[in-house]
This record gives C-alpha cells, sequence and structure tokens, in this order.
C-alpha cells in the first residue's frame, strides 16, 4: 500500500466490457480536502470514448470515516 501525505482523485476508465482503459489522476490537494471539478471528470471521460468511470481517493489521515 502506497502513502500519499494529501488527498488525491484518481478516474479509472473502462470499456463497454469493463476492461480498464486508464487510471488518471486528476486532482491532488492538501492534507484535509480538495476541490473536485464534476466537468473535468466528463471531460476526460469523453476524450477517452469511455463507457464506464469510478472515481477513487484516498484518505491521507488513514480514517476512512466520513468526514462533515
Amino acid at each position: 500500500m502506497i502513502v500519499h501525505r494529501n488527498v488525491k482523485w484518481s478516474s479509472e476508465n473502462s470499456d463497454t466490457q469493463h476492461r480498464l482503459i486508464a487510471v488518471e489522476r486528476l486532482f491532488s490537494d492538501s492534507v484535509d480536502g480538495t476541490e473536485v471539478c464534476p466537468r473535468i471528470v466528463v471531460q476526460h471521460a469523453l476524450d477517452l470514448n469511455v463507457a464506464a468511470v469510478t472515481v477513487v481517493h484516498n484518505h491521507p489521515s488513514g480514517n476512512g470515516e466520513p468526514s462533515a
């Protein structure tokens, strides 16, 4: 497992057979948060002509509980 010191958001892009096409890091910011622009997530999916997008992010604190 890789430990990152700040929040990172990535997208996993798949085709119609759910085969992975690309994994892209879209956003990275401070230790306690980041801003995510949905327009950029959609634009990346359209550029790659994908059928499915899974958005993932880490919790650098190690606490998996949802933030308030």
